[in-house]
């Protein structure tokens, strides 16, 4: 028995389908662009939260539909404006604790995009391995160092334009 050809291309095509999956994704671009545009972040949003470390992982919201997001992407051309250049636009959201709602999101290039992320990055928890490794094994030279060290956190905040200190991991 020999294979179905794909009618676009004449490569071979799966059981009971007119075109190879590439010729269908096009195809599928080409007479659906908002359902396939929608379903592609859809997909990544899931793929990024599926393989985020344990530790970070949050089930955010997502509940947009179909018809919310034609409504967001047509009016700034996010079809067309999308991409991976500094000027292409992303989907953001304001809150990143909100999830995946139609209040939430944003229209916004790429660069500032980036920009958000890392300022965002730099207000993230640093951690004291000196400290730590001094509670750990408790080598304080006097009761008012040990005292001294009581109330502090192993944990602070980078403050932007900063950066920490602290030495780095003793592994």
């Amino acid at each position: 028995m020999q294979a179905k050809k794909c009618k676009d291309c004449e490569k071979n095509a799966a059981p009971r389908k007119v075109r190879c999956s590439s010729c269908d994704y096009r195809h599928e671009k080409q007479v659906r662009p908002y359902e396939t545009a929608f379903r592609q972040w859809r997909n990544s949003v899931a793929a990024r939260q599926a393989k985020a470390p344990e530790s970070r992982k949050h089930e955010y919201k997502f509940e947009i539909t179909l018809e919310q997001f034609k409504e967001f992407a047509r009016p700034v051309d996010l079809l067309d404006k999308r991409g991976r250049y500094a000027t292409s636009l992303h989907i953001d959201r304001k809150e990143n604790e909100k999830g995946y709602v139609i209040d939430n999101l944003q229209p916004l290039e790429n660069s500032d995009n980036v920009r958000k992320e890392n300022e965002r990055r730099a207000k993230r928890k640093a951690y004291d391995w000196e400290l730590a490794e001094r509670r750990r094994l408790g080598q304080y030279a006097s009761e008012d160092e040990a005292k001294a060290d009581e109330g502090k956190s192993v944990f602070y905040y980078a403050v932007s334009g900063e950066s920490p200190n602290f030495p780095k991991a003793p592994y």
